[in-house]
């Protein structure tokens, strides 16, 4: 049984162009999964972000009140600290709110609780570190 190229044009035929429909279906399956997941990606690289700004101001705070010592550590604030960032080249104002709250424990320490809040996507999230102080 001979096969000639004619016989395999006639066999082929259509299937290149099914070919190209499954192959451009499964391109833009991944297409629109790839940019959901860069959506994803892209927020949570914003909130990241955010996050350790505000770690980093409660970290600062909290660093200043125990260098004042236990007998000169006060509740203090709120306090509002404006940061300026850019997200995809476009500057962005955040406002970040903290306060200090100390507080004398039965057992004669002073508890530091440093508050963060800042609003990401119309929810405010906080940041919260703590520490105690001892008379010297």
């Amino acid at each position: 049984m001979d096969v000639t190229v004619r016989d395999v044009r006639k066999q082929s035929r259509g299937h290149n162009l099914l070919e190209a429909i499954i192959a451009s279906f499964v391109f833009l399956i991944m297409v629109v999964f790839s940019s959901g997941l860069w959506i994803t990606y892209s927020r949570a690289i914003v909130n990241s972000r955010d996050r350790l700004v505000a770690t980093h101001l409660a970290k600062n705070v909290l660093e200043n009140v125990v260098d004042l010592g236990f007998d000169s550590a006060r509740s203090e604030g709120p306090f509002v600290l404006t940061v300026e960032l850019e997200t995809d080249g476009v500057a962005v104002e955040i406002p970040y709110t903290y306060s200090t709250v100390v507080t004398l424990q039965e057992s004669g320490l002073k508890r530091v609780l440093v508050q963060v809040a800042y609003e990401f996507k119309d929810k405010v999230s906080e940041v919260e570190l703590e520490t105690l102080l001892a008379f010297r």
